[in-house]
């Protein structure tokens, strides 16, 4: 079944954005499921209240909730630090365990007497335990340079299979590198086609490999391309391990 066939104008907009071989990753049953509940929240409201009620405390300090997003007209300074914030929300949410929005498009956020607002619409999941824990593993192994970490992420999240021989575990981990935007410690400009073009060659790493990715894949794949999607309009580079740390330090105080 095309994935783009069915699902509501609204959700169809966004799917369009998702490179083409996740449908041969993951299996068409599961995709139709995962797609058919997201349609739901969104035209229904279905558990918004509660998963923006939980979240509300872990926002970063310089975010809060609005019913209507209000943007001004924004300098490269301010669209700098809103990137920041954007991204500091990102791994907020990746980091902590419950329900994540996933739609991270500029149209949600505004500026209101000097704070940065946020409507994060209807549009929400919850990564299973273990897939929550392999993404965590992966950025931790990434940011703070710790291989054996990656690679045990990678596995967790179904990625690499500890049956493969060692050349294509390191191949994987390089391909699932250039994704995150090759080196971890230089400026990052985000553009969604070279994000794209790199996951499409991991959904063809694991296609040729006859990988079957679960359900999870769909809610990240939808998070990161409407993070690119915010970060290539705000046009500015960002450190993305000192906001990945950022996140993980208030987090980590707030346990």
């Amino acid at each position: 079944m095309p994935l783009l066939s069915w699902p509501p104008g609204a959700m169809k907009e966004l799917l369009r954005y998702v490179p083409t071989l996740l449908n041969d990753v993951v299996d068409w049953r599961v995709m139709t499921r995962e797609v058919s509940a997201l349609s739901k929240r969104w035209m229904t409201g279905e558990g918004a209240d509660e998963a923006r009620a939980a979240l509300a405390h872990l926002l970063p300090t310089q975010l809060r909730y609005t019913r209507k997003p209000q943007m001004p007209e924004l300098n490269d300074q301010q669209r700098s630090l809103l990137g920041e914030v954007i991204l500091e929300l990102y791994f907020t949410q990746v980091l902590s365990s419950g329900p994540l929005f996933l739609d991270l498009r500029l149209s949600h956020f505004g500026r209101e007497h000097d704070q940065w607002t946020w409507l994060p619409g209807n549009l929400w999941g919850e990564y299973s335990p273990g897939f929550a824990r392999g993404l965590r593993e992966v950025y931790r192994g990434f940011y703070e340079h710790s291989p054996l970490q990656l690679r045990h992420g990678l596995t967790e999240l179904g990625l690499i299979n500890s049956a493969w021989p060692e050349s294509e575990k390191e191949e994987l981990e390089k391909l699932f590198r250039a994704s995150f935007g090759g080196e971890a410690n230089v400026p990052m400009k985000f553009e969604l086609e070279a994000f794209q073009h790199s996951f499409q060659n991991v959904f063809k790493f694991l296609m040729e490999r006859k990988v079957q990715l679960g359900p999870d894949f769909v809610l990240l794949g939808l998070n990161l391309i409407t993070l690119y999607l915010a970060l290539e309009e705000l046009g500015q580079s960002w450190s993305v391990p000192q906001h990945y740390q950022t996140a993980l330090k208030r987090l980590s105080a707030r346990s």
